[in-house]
């Protein structure tokens, strides 16, 4: 797995995550693992409006896309450009892969996807709040836990299922765990946040 650089600023992280990008697909399959574990979790086939935070390369796109009812919006962003461009290229082959004739866009329009780039720890109003909000692996690798977990809370429908995976505990490893700070919001909770894949063993 990768570090960060400590107290790294946002442009930094983009220019770090752009360079990473086209070697994604090398990494070791586990943090697919994690995704799946999520979703199965998270009643996708009964949500409404789904935010992923983090899609990197888009590799998980189609298996949530499976699991998705047909009216059911799908918001994945990534702080990357270059994981974003990666994203749609990865549809366009896997759709190739299908024997469907539509391009990309087309496919992404019938799906009702929208793929876009976004730090997970700005503010933003979307045109509707989300029902179910995925944030696989991404919350130990953002300069500030808090600030992404308030900005998630604060596009989430009342009951929302906030699924919420991260990598070792800080204590034994070189990447942060899920802080208890981070799950409490100003006021009363509006989403169900889990600490999925507690691991204990030092990660080299």
């Amino acid at each position: 797995m990768l570090n960060e650089p400590k107290n790294a600023t946002m442009e930094e992280l983009k220019v770090m995550w752009n360079g990473i990008a086209p070697v994604y697909t090398t990494f070791d399959a586990t943090m697919q693992t994690f995704y799946y574990t999520l979703a199965s979790m998270m009643k996708i086939p009964e949500a409404r409006h789904i935010y992923e935070v983090g899609c990197g390369i888009g590799k998980m796109i189609p298996y949530t896309i499976s699991l998705k009812p047909e009216d059911c919006t799908y918001l994945a962003t990534d702080l990357s450009e270059k994981m974003v461009e990666m994203s749609r290229n990865y549809l366009a082959g896997y759709i190739h892969k299908l024997g469907l004739c539509d391009n990309v866009d087309k496919w992404m329009e019938r799906m009702r996807l929208e793929i876009g780039v976004h730090d997970g720890e700005c503010m933003f109003k979307p045109t509707h709040k989300f029902d179910r909000i995925i944030c696989n692996l991404v919350l130990m690798n953002t300069n500030d836990a808090h600030k992404m977990m308030q900005s998630m809370h604060e596009v989430a429908d009342e009951g929302c299922l906030l699924g919420v995976s991260v990598w070792g505990d800080k204590r034994m490893s070189n990447f942060m765990n899920l802080p208890m700070e981070a799950k409490i919001t100003l006021g009363k909770p509006v989403a169900n946040v889990r600490d999925n894949f507690y691991l204990h063993n030092k990660l080299e």
